[in-house]
């Protein structure tokens, strides 16, 4: 490629001449560098001192929108604060600048540009120069020729996706972003095996020119084979396969492959993945189509780990956890969990047993067995439950706008409440629909999301009776800067329960408000009604509002006031009076996975008997 780019030099006085001597490039007879420097108003007492300082200039980069960008390339630019060790670096910075300079015009279309430089000995007294990095970069050459050599069938889909065309800038950038577009979109219209050959650029100064031509051998286009499976056998292949979004004959997508590859690490059961297509036995690149098979090559991740956890609440007590976790029973996605959980409300242990992908990608079906014994301040229970259902799943690689669950769920429970002693055999059917449209699964900053949650439920206690539990609910978040530093967070709850008065329903299945996950600044369940000894007594409505002003003060760090209010009532119709309101300021240390919460919350209009300071310590978002 030619070029017509040429450096010229001016000179300040001798200190400037010894200075420039030996800079490669420079044109004209330069003076011998001498041994020493003449002293400048300041006493010079060792060679860093007789080394002058430098400030430095750009001109005429800004004019053509280049200034930011010669300051990123710039040796000098970047070095401006500290005195060279010694002239020749000085030199060397100069000549380095002028070389990026000169590469940076011709990236940008400037082939006859010029560059140059000038030192100004400065008169603050303090042994300093001025560098000048001057560009005269002339006309923008543009693009006069496109050819692209590819076969005849596929260059109308080549040129559309190189978009080059004559009368554009004849950017380096423009074309190697054309090229990296073909890379990428061919694959993904049925070519895995493009190959982009080099390119052939020449300039013409006559006419401010610039001529481009590429082979591009795209290979035959090519349709999805069969599944072939190397390495380790982790899963079975027909589970496998129900991961890929593609079947045997659609047209090669390489979009599909990426999405599967992805499905496989997110099982957790792949260390590393590789999948790629291959040439069939027989076929040549020259074919007009194939069918690819496609390549799994696998390595197997751990199947069994272990998990400790520990949590604090003011109005709940510590509690610790412990988990063990098998991810593939079976060979198919079985995922047993089991779990065990002490604090001073909660003791329990619990069997889950998840079987992921279930028919169809995406969904799981989830079995648990769960034994309890609750100690909260409205009610003390024993309970044991089974349950299973079938529920769409999320998670943050394929975070779904709509996902549901239903499932049936069967458990005797022995309460005491202020009640008395009752035990109930309880059947339900609990169905869930979510929406979300957030930027994120664990720490949104935009958009919002809504649930509802319907459960029919059928008890025995003294006679069978039926009753209907509904909750509906959502969140907003509203970003306040374009850095998302500072967001605006706001939710809203309220459920309702129909078909059995309060005293009638096991205790466990009322609606209860206050705590770390609902009105924070006051106790567990501590919203609402109580009875004369200050027991939670629960209720058949709930109404709960939240809002928070999330500030992320550093990347790790982040403060969070917020504001919560909610009232539970012995009816069953959802109100908004009579409202218990509880503020605070929250503490938000952001890991890779999900922040870890803080919150110290206090109750407004505090009552006798509840506490000033409420401290709340979980992981995730309050919502």
């Amino acid at each position: 490629m030619s070029h017509g780019f040429s450096v010229s030099m001016l000179f300040g006085g001798a200190l400037v001449g010894a200075i420039l001597c030996g800079v490669p490039g420079a044109r004209g007879q330069q003076p011998a560098l001498p041994d020493t420097v003449p002293p400048s108003t300041a006493p010079a007492t060792d060679a860093t001192e007789r080394t002058p300082r430098y400030a430095v200039t750009f001109s005429g980069f800004d004019a053509i929108g280049l200034d930011d960008r010669m300051k990123q390339l710039s040796i000098l630019w970047a070095n401006r604060r500290s005195r060279p060790d010694s002239l020749a670096q000085l030199r060397r910075r100069i000549a380095e600048d002028v070389a990026s300079a000169e590469r940076l015009l011709q990236s940008e279309g400037y082939y006859a540009g010029r560059v140059r430089f000038a030192l100004d000995r400065q008169d603050s007294g303090d042994n300093q120069v001025e560098v000048i990095i001057t560009a005269e970069p002339g006309p923008r050459y543009l693009l006069r020729s496109v050819e692209i050599k590819a076969p005849a069938g596929v260059q109308v889909m080549v040129r559309d996706i190189l978009a080059l065309a004559p009368g554009q800038p004849a950017t380096a950038q423009a074309m190697l972003d054309a090229e990296a577009r073909l890379r990428v979109e061919l694959p993904r219209r049925g070519h895995p095996f493009v190959e982009v050959g080099a390119r052939d650029v020449v300039v013409d100064h006559g006419d401010a020119g610039v001529s481009y031509e590429l082979a591009v051998d795209t290979g035959p286009l090519t349709r999805f084979g069969p599944l072939e499976f190397t390495g380790e056998e982790v899963l079975r292949p027909r589970h496998i396969a129900r991961l890929a979004r593609f079947k045997a004959g659609e047209i090669y997508d390489q979009r599909r492959v990426d999405d599967f590859r992805e499905a496989l690490l997110s099982t957790g059961l792949f260390a590393e993945a590789a999948v790629a297509p291959r040439l069939p036995t027989g076929a040549s690149r020259g074919d007009a189509e194939v069918a690819a098979p496609v390549v799994l090559r696998t390595e197997a991740a751990k199947r069994r780990s272990i998990g400790l956890s520990v949590g604090y609440g003011s109005g709940s007590g510590p509690k610790a956890e412990a988990t063990w976790q098998h991810r593939n029973l079976f060979g198919a996605e079985e995922r047993l969990t089991l779990l065990g959980r002490v604090g001073t409300q909660e003791q329990l242990a619990r069997a889950n047993l998840q079987k992921s992908n279930f028919r169809r990608r995406d969904n799981a079906l989830i079995s648990q067995l769960e034994i309890a014994h609750e100690t909260p301040d409205a009610y003390e229970t024993y309970r044991g439950t089974f349950s299973i259902g079938i529920e769409r799943e999320t998670d943050p690689i394929w975070q779904k706008r709509w996902v549901y669950s239903l499932s049936a769920e069967t458990s005797i429970e022995r309460i005491q409440d202020a009640a008395g002693e009752r035990t109930y055999l309880l059947l339900a059917a609990p169905a869930t629909l979510r929406y979300d449209s957030t930027d994120d699964l664990f720490d949104p900053t935009a958009g919002f999301r809504a649930f509802a949650i319907v459960t029919p439920q059928l008890a025995e206690q003294g006679g069978v009776f039926t009753y209907l539990k509904t909750e509906l609910g959502g969140s907003y978040y509203r970003p306040l800067d374009a850095q998302a530093r500072f967001v605006a967070a706001g939710r809203v709850l309220v459920g309702s329960i129909v078909g059995a008065g309060r005293v009638r329903l096991a205790a466990n299945r009322r609606f209860y408000a206050g705590g770390g996950g609902s009105v924070r600044g006051f106790s567990y369940q501590n919203v609402g009604e109580q009875s004369a000894d200050g027991t939670p007594l629960g209720g058949r409505a709930i109404s709960e509002v939240g809002a928070e002003l999330r500030w992320r003060v550093t990347e790790r760090f982040g403060i969070v006031p917020f504001l919560d209010g909610g009232i539970v009532t012995r009816d069953s119709t959802p109100t908004l009076s009579g409202f218990r309101w509880g503020a605070g300021l929250g503490l938000r240390y952001y890991t890779d996975f999900a922040p870890i919460r803080v919150d110290v919350a206090t109750p407004l209009g505090r009552r006798p008997g509840e506490q000033r300071l409420l401290l709340y310590v979980s992981i995730g978002q309050s919502f």
